[in-house]
Parts: C-alpha cells; structure tokens; sequence
C-alpha cells in the first residue's frame, strides 16, 4: 500500500500543468477569473455573456483557488481536481472499511485510483465530474449506513445532494430519487418515505438551493436559468434521439464501459460463476453497492454519454467484484483464473511498452525520452519481479498501472502539448493579450471567441474581455467575420490569430 501511495504522487502530478485546456476546463476557469473581476459570484459570464448551463458552485471553488494561490494558469485550475480525486478515493476506503479488512478497503480505493478512465483522463483535467461524484457517492452511502437513523440520513443526503445541484443540476436530484426508492423498496420500507424527516431533509435542499436562486433572482431573472440546465440534463438522452440510436446504445454500452475503467473492469468476470451471487448476498456492503449500481439505467438508455457522468457508479462495481474476486469460497473459480492470466499479461505489456516508445520516431521530440523510457521500463520489471515473489498480483497489477501513468505523462501529455493544435493557439492568444490588450481586450460586438483563447487572453491582461458596440480611434477590437462583419474602407486588419473551437481565425481591426 505505502509503495502505491509513492507511486501515485508522481503519477498525479508530473505534468499536471502542461498541456493547454480542453474547451470544458476552459469554461470553469474563464467563467471563475470573471467572477473575480468583477466581484460578482452569483451571475456567471463568459465574454460578458450570461454563463447559465451550469450552477456556479465549482467556479467559486476555482475563483478561491486562483484568489488565494495569487496563480491563474492550468495547474491551479487542476490542482483541485487533484484533491477531490484524494478525498473520493479516501472516502471508499473509509464506507469500504466497515465491511472488508483493510487490505481489501484499500485495494478498493485503489482500484478507483487507477482505474483507465480515471487515470488517462480525468485526473488530470479542471472539471466539475471527479468532485460531483465523490458528493453523489457519499450520499448514496450515507442512506444505507444511517437507514435507521431516518433524521440523520435524510439531513445528510440533502445536504450532499443539495451541493451536487449547485455543483450540476438536475442529475442530483435524478440520482438522489432513484437511489431512495431502489434502497427503500429493497428493505420493504417505501412507506417510509413519507415522513417528517424526509420533509426535514427536503427543506435543507431546498434552502440551500433557494438561498442561491435568491441571490441570483436580485440580478438576474432566476426563471431563465432553468432551461439551460434542464436542456443539458435531456440533450444526450432517449428524447433527443432516435429509437435506432437507442437500441444500438443499449447493446455497445456496456462494452464501452469495460473498456474505459480497464484493468479492473475485468474483475466483473467472476458475475459468471454460479457460486458468486450467493455468495455476494453474505456482506450487506455488497448487496447494496450492486443494487445502488442500478443508477446505471438512466444513461444506459441515453445515447450520447460520457464515461465521467458515471464515476460515481465505478466504485459500487469495483466493491461487488473485489468482494467476489477474493472471497475465499471462490479461490478455486476458472473465471478468476482467467482474471489473473489477463492481469499477468497486462503486466508484462507495461513493463515492455517503455521499450517500444524507443522505436517510435515522433517521440524523438520528446526531452531525454531514451533515459525516460529505460528508467520506466526498469521499474516496470523490478514491479514484475516482485509479484512473481509474493504472489499478489491486484497490488503488483495496481503499481504497474501507476508506472504506465507515469510514462503516459513523460510521453503522451508532452506529446499532445507539442503537438496540439490548442498549444499552438494558447500561444498565439498570450501573445495578442500582452501586445493588442493593454487596457483589456475588446470584443466587437456579437464577435465569437472560443472559451479557451477566451481564458487566456483574460488571464494574460488581468481584465475581463468586454464587448463594445462601437469603434474608437488607436483601439484594437478582435472581430470574428463569421457572426459580424466590417467596412474595410473605414478599418485595417492589423493582425489575426487561431482559436480552437471552431478551428479557424479572428482578426484584429482597427480605425482608420
């Protein structure tokens, strides 16, 4: 375990900074430096445009971030990401903790840890998912563990869901209601909800929410931020899509879903012996983290999904199959040999794949990539040599997926920083902001600007990038002649730049 936690602290961190944003983490972060500009937390903007398809809750935390740090670039806006993805892994060691022995709770949240999905992808991005799943997981486990605690649970799961509201919207309450009523009418309770605690912790939701829709409602019409949130809940399901799309969703789904949380996905192997859901229905822990897992209904039905909108689902697969993978009864399973042949060959594939990266020629731009390379594959093998000594393949498998992280970073995140069209224009954007944006920069009128240049040109001159109407003479205005047009006669391109999202140029004009 100590030799997964030193291996997880390089494996989070190298590089956490270096790669230029995706248009999401953009959002978040643009969105945050506004606030702070111009001291108002309660109406998000983009370009002086309302913000409102998400509640503003994550861009407080990264506007206290950037406040405090006194630092405004990708680390700081990653970096709680980071955090949350800790304290999610804590928190399934601690619930874990209740019902299996320490080793297994810590594999457990190991097993979160470094699972693909988490680990190639959104550990190391600045969005809302890691930090809303670890509130959407502990309010699930809170209504089992304080199930005979009505008032407590009820106050708990509100608070939690309430913050998850603020954090996303409309899936909280999704989330919160069907795992009510799955938990409630698996114990032969669903009378129970009808009481005054429920009311109780109704109340706490809703204050809390209704305290920041107040606020919002003495700027802003509060009425109008509804329908963006509700459209972002609806787009990627059934209704947006046809009953073909569907049908095929249904049947790739989970397919999808092995392949993104690999190596551990695999663990679900074991469902196919006889022996395990009899053996499963033994821990309540288990019982109840495969019947919480039925959340998985809601997007197994929409079609146009992320792997991140289920994070908070991973750790209840994780728990049943572990469960099963070691129980002591099932020590002699075909499927859970099979496991361990498969992890074996995963195992030695990374401890070969360093090796590889040394004969692929577009990695020769990379910095001391043969010392990089040969130092990794050396741990890999020395990891290798280690099961082969103690037999215990799930840590050494783990230790292994840490190390590939960390030649993922020294490979991968420097190629894509290299390479990335996105680099390219976050340079481009710093450099119009320190030579055109003196007084802060102008965009003319409707003028399209992608969130990300967006980011960067308001972090580079410290200003809110503002919206103006009309022309005054020596000012420089970024105008995008797909959404607004000008005379040529009466204005001089001065100069032009990349931007990422619609992949194509702004240009700089100025009055004759």
């Amino acid at each position: 375990m100590g030799l997964a936690i030193l291996y997880a602290i390089p494996a989070f961190l190298i590089n956490l900074g270096m790669m230029p944003f995706l248009e999401d983490e953009a959002i978040r972060s643009i969105v945050a430096l506004e606030m702070l500009y111009k001291n108002e937390f309660l109406v998000p903007t983009i370009n002086e445009k309302v913000y409102l398809f998400k509640p503003p809750l994550y861009n407080w935390i990264l506007a206290i971030v950037f406040y405090l740090s006194g630092i405004v670039n990708e680390w700081t806006a990653r970096l709680p990401n980071i955090v949350f993805l800790l304290l999610f892994s804590l928190s399934i060691y601690r619930f874990s903790r209740r019902y299996f022995s320490k080793e297994t709770s810590a594999l457990n949240a190991f097993l979160f840890l470094s699972c693909g999905r988490i680990l190639f992808w959104e550990s190391f991005l600045s969005l809302i998912d890691i930090f809303y799943s670890w509130v959407t997981y502990s309010a699930m486990m809170f209504i089992f563990i304080y199930k005979d605690q009505r008032l407590k649970m009820f106050a708990i799961v509100y608070f939690l869901s309430a913050i998850g509201y603020l954090l996303k919207g409309f899936p909280s309450i999704v989330f919160l209601g069907l795992s009510l009523f799955i938990l409630f009418f698996y114990w032969k309770k669903l009378r129970a909800l009808f009481c005054w605690e429920h009311l109780i912790g109704i109340g706490i939701a809703a204050g809390m929410v209704g305290l920041y829709y107040y606020g919002f409602n003495q700027r802003y019409d509060y009425s109008a931020s509804f329908a963006p949130l509700l459209s972002q809940a609806t787009q990627r399901t059934i209704i947006n899509h046809s009953i073909q799309e569907t049908i095929i969703h249904i049947f790739v789904y989970p397919f999808e879903n092995v392949y993104h949380f690999l190596p551990w996905s695999l663990l679900g192997i074991m469902a196919f012996d006889k022996r395990s859901w009899s053996i499963a229905k033994a821990n309540p822990f288990v019982v109840i983290s495969a019947l919480l897992f039925l959340n998985i209904a809601v997007y197994w039905v929409s079609v146009e999904v992320y792997p991140r909108y289920i994070l908070m689902l991973a750790p209840l697969y994780f728990t049943v199959f572990l469960y099963l993978y070691r129980h002591e009864l099932l020590a002699d399973s075909i499927f859970k040999k099979i496991i361990d042949y498969a992890f074996i060959v995963l195992m030695a594939s990374i401890a070969i794949a360093p090796l590889v990266a040394l004969f692929i020629p577009q990695l020769a731009v990379i910095e001391n990539i043969k010392l990089k390379m040969i130092g990794l594959s050396v741990f890999s093998l020395a990891n290798f040599y280690l099961f082969t000594k103690h037999k215990k393949i799930l840590w050494a498998l783990l230790h292994a997926t840490l190390i590939l992280r960390i030649f993922f970073n020294f490979v991968f995140i420097e190629l894509r920083t290299i390479d990335k069209y996105a680099t390219k224009c976050r340079a481009a954007a710093i450099e119009v902001a320190k030579t055109y944006g003196a007084g802060g920069i102008k965009l003319y009128k409707n003028s399209r600007m992608d969130k990300i240049s967006s980011f960067y040109l308001a972090s580079t001159t410290k200003k809110q990038n503002k919206r103006y109407a009309e022309f005054e003479k020596d000012a420089y205005y970024i105008i995008d002649q797909h959404t607004e047009t000008f005379d040529p006669k009466e204005f001089t391109v001065i100069d032009s730049f990349p931007i990422v999202e619609w992949n194509r140029q702004v240009h700089i004009i100025q009055k004759k």
